[in-house]
C-alpha cells in the first residue's frame, strides 16, 4: 500500500471525526460550508470552535 494515500486516508478521518465534533447539534448546512472551504480554513475555525 502507498505510504502517501494512507496517511491521506488518515488525514481524511481525522478532519472528518473534528467536523463532525464541532458541528454535532448545528444545522447541517454548518458541516456542508466546512467541507465547502479549503481543509486548511476549515481546520482553523475547528480549532477556533475547540477553543471556546
Amino acid at each position: 500500500m502507498n505510504i502517501a494515500i494512507t496517511c491521506n486516508n488518515e488525514i481524511d478521518s481525522l478532519f472528518d471525526r473534528k467536523i463532525e465534533f464541532v458541528t454535532r447539534g448545528l444545522r447541517p448546512d454548518a458541516k456542508r460550508h466546512l467541507r465547502s472551504i479549503s481543509i486548511r480554513n476549515a481546520l482553523i475555525i475547528i480549532d477556533y470552535i475547540t477553543s471556546m
